[in-house]
């Protein structure tokens, strides 16, 4: 048919919007068609065809492909809303956004349904990393901790600390950098 395979990694929202636009523009063609086609055999019928004539086979066999064609391009259009929802099936079976971005999407109508889930799954995203940054603060304030109520624990941690900073992601050290000085910080959400 008219879809190429996708790979989801290497597709952006704007690839999704266009080919499955393309996939709604041939969808209404191929409407058309059929309905032109239900009408050209309804006529024969009127007119007396008999089931075998020439004519009347002829418009049966491409009213079946008709219908054949729109069956398979409502598969391709279903299968690239699955694959492109991919990331809720991998997602928290427990997380809410996800359910309801799961329950929500097949409810709603054609040209909806991807926006809704790309900014659902950009939406997810950013909670996710939220809830990252939240944890890793968590976890350097308890070395800070332990560093202020354990001499040995702070002295060792001392001669590691070189180590330690050398293998931090920039992102980590500025997390750490944040909760370790004292004096006023602005934290970003993520």
């Amino acid at each position: 048919m008219f879809l190429v395979a996708t790979n989801p990694g290497c597709v952006n929202s704007a690839d999704v919007r266009r080919v499955r636009a393309q996939g709604l523009s041939l969808r209404n063609d191929l409407d058309a068609s059929l309905r032109a086609g239900e009408s050209q055999l309804s006529d024969l019928d009127v007119r007396g065809r008999a089931p075998d004539d020439p004519e009347r086979l002829r418009t049966v066999s491409q009213v079946e492909l008709l219908r054949a064609r729109r069956a398979e391009l409502d598969r391709a259009l279903a299968d690239l809303d699955a694959e492109h929802a991919a990331w809720l099936a991998d997602a928290d079976p427990e997380d809410p956004l996800a359910r309801a971005l799961r329950d929500a999407t097949p409810r709603l109508p054609d040209p909806l349904s991807t926006p809704v889930l790309l900014g659902g799954a950009l939406l997810a995203a950013a909670l996710r990393a939220r809830q990252l940054k939240t944890a890793l603060v968590s976890v350097a304030e308890s070395i800070e901790k332990a560093k202020q109520t354990d001499d040995v624990f702070r002295e060792r941690f001392a001669q590691a600390a070189p180590t330690i900073r050398s293998i931090q992601t920039p992102a980590a050290r500025r997390i750490v950098d944040t909760v370790t000085s004292e004096g006023f910080h602005m934290r970003l959400p993520l």
